[in-house]
Order: structure tokens, then sequence, then C-alpha cells
């Protein structure tokens, strides 16, 4: 059985926006960080990304290479930027705009411009340099107890491995032409894991976040009930000791006795 290309193509664009949408959603619902808003915005340019990449040869190529491109790298921008606002951290507005501005300053270059080799190293060495920083952010804060915290890792790894291996069989087979490359099995096998690959991704972030929010709840209802306890425990200490001073004289004198 063979994998229809432009619909596999399709439903991975539906897919992505889907999931971005679902991620805002998540994050209207509980704002106490902004991770899930910059997952969700992430997605959604991703989702772009993926409908121009998918109408190569309908569009101008500097629609369905440059700013295709350049729209998938400022996604897994803001993907980094939401792993580092979920460990708390703040980032840089140039972090978004390093990775775009390297491969549309690449594209200005003939010799990369025309090699569609060049380009695909290009493009998934940048991807993973932000897959490896993204995993070193969940990876640096494992000692908080989250059970989907290393699956998330494990998958980022597993992406970045892939790179890897697409860089290397890029290297050792050249693509003849953007035609040979959406016609084949390869091709079609990749769009295919990359839907999958979004999916996973997704929900095990939306997992992490509410995993934390369940976690800090425990918390406070165990701190509220400590703190109720210590009430109680005080308030009869209060009351014996308040006791003991209005016992009747007689009371007293027996007790003297």
């Amino acid at each position: 059985m063979q994998l229809h290309i432009p619909t596999l193509a399709l439903v991975a664009v539906f897919v992505t926006v889907i999931l971005g949408a679902l991620l805002l959603f998540a994050w209207r619902r509980d704002q106490s960080t902004d991770a899930l808003a910059w997952w969700g915005v992430g997605y959604l340019v991703g989702g772009i990304s993926f409908a121009l990449l998918s109408a190569r040869g309908e569009i101008a190529n500097v629609f369905s290479i440059e700013i295709a491109n350049g729209l998938l790298l400022l996604g897994y921008s803001f993907l980094l930027a939401g792993t580092r606002a979920f460990s708390g951290r703040e980032t840089p507005v140039t972090v978004f705009l390093i990775a775009p501005l390297i491969w549309l300053t690449a594209m200005q270059v003939p010799a990369i411009a025309s090699d569609i080799d060049l380009r695909v190293i290009i493009v998934s060495s940048l991807q993973f340099g932000l897959i490896a920083l993204m995993a070193y952010e969940f990876w640096r804060e494992r000692a908080e107890p989250l059970l989907s915290r290393w699956p998330t890792i494990i998958l980022l790894a597993t992406h970045a491995v892939i790179l890897i291996g697409r860089m290397i069989v890029v290297m050792v087979t050249p693509i003849m032409s953007h035609e040979d490359l959406f016609r084949s099995p390869v091709f079609a096998v990749m769009a295919f894991g990359t839907v999958l690959y979004t999916i996973a991704f997704a929900f095990l972030l939306l997992s992490m976040s509410k995993e934390r929010t369940e976690m800090r709840h425990r918390i406070v209802s165990i701190s509220k009930k400590g703190a109720r306890s210590r009430i109680s425990r005080q308030s009869a200490i209060e009351l014996a000791l308040c006791n003991s001073s209005v016992a009747p004289p007689k009371s007293r004198r027996k007790a003297a006795q």
C-alpha cells in the first residue's frame, strides 16, 4: 500500500494547527505559566510552514523554500521559549531570530540556494540545535518528579538522532531534484513520522503541564491541612491554659493540700 503524499501533507497541516489551538485553549484555562502559550504559537507557526512546504511547485519558491523553512525554524524557537518558560526562565527576543536569520542569510549564497542537499543539511542542523536545547532544558529540571518528563526527553533525543541520520543520508546519497524528493517513499515515511511525532510531543507537553498543576494543588492542600492541624492544637493548648487559670478556689486549695 502506497501513502498518498498530498493527503498526508494536508493531514499534517490540520493536525498541527488543531494541536496548536488545543495548547492555546489549555493555556487559557491555566495561565500559571506561559509555556503552553509559547508551545501553542509554535505549533500554529509550524502548521503554516507545513502548508507552504506542501505547496512546493504550486507557489513561488521564495514562499515554499525560504519563507517556509524560516517559519519552521521560528516555530522551533517558540517551542524552545515554551520549554524555558516551563522551567521558569525567560527567553530574549533575539533567540527567536537566530535560526531563521541564519537560514535566510545562507539562502543569499547562490551555491546553497541552488543545491537542495545543502539546504536540507542547513535546516536539519539548525533544527538539531534547537531540539538539543529543548531536551537540555527539560533534563536540567529533572529533579522535579514529573512522570512525562523522561518520555519527552527520549522523544526529543530520538528526533535529534533522526535529523543526524537525515543529514548523513543526504551526504551519502544526494537528492537529484525536488520531484524525486517529494515522490520518494522515504519522504512519505518521514511525513507520516512527523505527524506521529507532532501528536505525541503535544500530548506529552499537555501531560507535563497537568502533572505540575496537580502536584502544586496537592502541596497547597497538604499545607492547608497542616496549618489547620497546627491551629487546632494551638487552640486546644490555649483552651487548657485558660481553663486552668479560671479554676474554682476550692479546687486550687485542694490541689495545694
